[in-house]
Parts: C-alpha cells; structure tokens; sequence
C-alpha cells in the first residue's frame, strides 16, 4: 500500500569523518544564533555550521534544519527493486527500514527511524485494466472529489486541497519513460497523499512509525474509505435512459429560460454523455453553470455525475463511461494484484530508450 512516507524528528547525530561517497549541500549564514544553526547535530569538533544540511542519495533524502529532521527512505530501492510498481506488504516494509538504518550507521549517521512520527505518507493502489489508459478518458474527466480541486496534466489527473491529493495516471506509461516496458499490462495508478503531519493525524489517528507497522492492516480500509468516499461514492444500479438530441445539449440548456428549474429533466433527457463531450470535464461543467446564474451547488453536480457514471447509452465503438465505471468500482474495491512476495513474475523488458508522453 505505502509508496512513500517522509520522517520527522528533532534529533539527529551525524559524524561527518564518515562521509566521502556522498553529496553533501550546506547553505551557509554567518552571524547565526547557536539555536538556529545546525552544528548541534554533529558529533566531532569538524562541525557544519549553517541553516540547512543535505544528502541525497539512490536510497534515501535526508534534510538537517536546526530544529527539523526530515528523512525520506526510497522503500522499493532499498529492497533492490529498480521500479515502485509492486505492492509492499508489511514484512517488506520493515525491511526496507532495517535496511535503512543499518545503511545510516554505516556512513555515522544515528537517526532513531522507529521513534520517528509520520510528515507525509502516500498510499496507492495499481488497477490491472481491461483496456489501455486512455480509453478511460472519459470516465476521468467525469469524476467531481467535493472540496477538491481538479487538474488535468498530462496522462493524469490531480484532485486536491492545501491537505490531500488524489492522482489517478497511467502508470504502463510512466514505467515506459523510465525505460520498464509492461507490453502486456495496462496498468492505472491511484494515489492518496496526505500532504501535512495533521492529515496524518487525522486520517491515521496516529503519526509514529511504530504505530503505522502496529497497524498496518487497517490502511487498506482507510485508503479505500477517503479515496473511495470522494472519486466512487455514486455507484447505483444502472439508470435506462436513451433518449438523446442532435442539438448542442449544453446550449439548448443555457438557452432555457426556465433551465435552473429543469436540471432533473434535463439530465434525464438530453444525454448527460452527449453534455460531456461538449463540456470536456465535469470541472468545466460546474463553472459554466455558475457563470451563466445557474445553481451550481453540490447536489446539481451530484445528480449530473450519478447519470452519467451509472448510464448505459449505446456506442457504435468500445465501452460506455457507465461500463468503464462498474469496472474500476470493482478492481478498486478488489484485491491487490501485485505484492512484492507473490507476483516476482511481473517482469519489464528494458527499453534502450524511454518512450515519449503520448
């Protein structure tokens, strides 16, 4: 589940005499108060002085501030993975730390991992497809996360607030680029970050390291309960309505005098798929009825999404979004594909050069 996690600590002993094979990042401030320099944290007389200290590595990113130890391990790298694609379990976890510290004993650097709390964490999910990434366009474009904002990048879609984030992407594709080809796997990835140690918190209801191995098993139902909460809250039995119009669906609605009283029967009738095709995303949609007086609160957005992820309008060529949706609520809600221990067969062919974004 985890992919990756940031440490916070307020203590930290480094003997430099150690390093040599490292690089290390200093920005110097003469003048400094004692409390706001970062020589405390050495333990010989050849101390750093300065406001920040930094290493960076294949296995870890670690970051001294005189007050703030921020330690970030690199988990699938420290377990000899060349890719994050496959899921860690907890005894994998719990290896790569053990691997962690005895790597930073060995180059004199004594950071208590266990007794660390929690900065940020990410926690995802893979989602083996029936179809590649982009046939599910138009599904991504109809998902609405309340009290979110939604951003369209490239092969990816970011829903989030000064707290969280959702990224849905095309993870087939981003291996690509890094030269791991999957030729028979189309794979999406659905993270949920939580960006600040009070999202830990209250998400978690806790914020150490032992407590997240201590509870380890309860991640799954939270991941599912706040991803699932906000992007596959409306799935309902499939809606039948057929009827469809040959004019622009979004300007016949604008045009009506009386359309913010009709939102029901305009949904019902005039093809809520037709509508996104026009608008593009259910964002646009959202802004458009606002901007044209229109009431575009919760519920209205709501009722629009619940038609068009539950319809089942007949297309001449692939899936319907309402098909595409009945398929992603069920491997999202499904069983892990792809553990570390028990899929060692997913195997990627290594590209010579990494393919461009599509």
């Amino acid at each position: 589940m985890i992919d990756k996690i940031v440490l916070f600590n307020k203590e930290i002993k480094i003997d430099i005499t150690k390093f040599k094979d490292y690089e290390l990042r200093t920005n110097n401030q003469y003048n400094m108060l004692h409390d706001n320099c970062i020589c405390g944290h050495f333990l010989n007389q050849d101390k750093v002085c300065g406001n920040r200290y930094s290493i960076r590595n294949d296995y870890f990113n670690l970051i001294v501030k005189p007050k703030q130890i921020f330690l970030c391990p690199h988990l699938h790298t420290l377990l000899d993975q060349e890719h994050n694609l496959l899921t860690l379990n907890k005894n994998n976890f719990i290896e790569a730390l053990e691997r962690l510290g005895d790597m930073l004993d060995s180059h004199g650097i004594y950071f208590d991992t266990y007794k660390s709390q929690l900065s940020k964490i990410e926690i995802r999910k893979n989602l083996y497809l029936d179809y590649s990434y982009d046939k599910y366009e138009p599904l991504l474009k109809a998902l609405y996360a309340k009290k979110m904002k939604k951003f369209n990048h490239i092969n990816s879609y970011y829903f989030e607030n000064s707290l969280r984030q959702i990224i849905i992407y095309d993870k087939t594709l981003q291996l690509a680029q890094k030269r791991y080809n999957f030729p028979n796997a189309n794979i999406m990835r659905i993270e949920y970050r939580m960006k600040k140690k009070q999202k830990v918190m209250n998400d978690l209801k806790y914020d150490s390291v032992k407590s997240l191995i201590n509870n380890w098993d309860k991640l799954e139902s939270i991941y599912l309960e706040k991803t699932g909460d906000l992007l596959f809250a409306n799935k309902k039995p499939v809606m039948d309505s057929h009827k469809r119009s040959p004019e622009n669906q979004f300007k016949w609605f604008m045009n009506k005098s009386d359309a913010k009283y009709k939102m029901n029967e305009y949904l019902m009738t005039k093809g809520v798929e037709k509508v996104m095709e026009e608008v593009g995303d259910i964002s646009v949609f959202s802004r458009e009825l606002s901007q044209n007086a229109i009431d575009s609160s919760y519920q209205h957005i709501k009722k629009f999404q619940d038609r068009l992820l539950n319809s089942k309008f007949s297309k001449e060529y692939g899936p319907t979004i309402g098909e595409l949706y009945n398929e992603i609520h069920s491997k999202f809600y499904g069983p892990h594909e792809d553990y570390l221990d028990g899929n060692k067969s997913i195997d990627a062919t290594r590209l010579v050069f990494p393919l461009e974004e599509r």
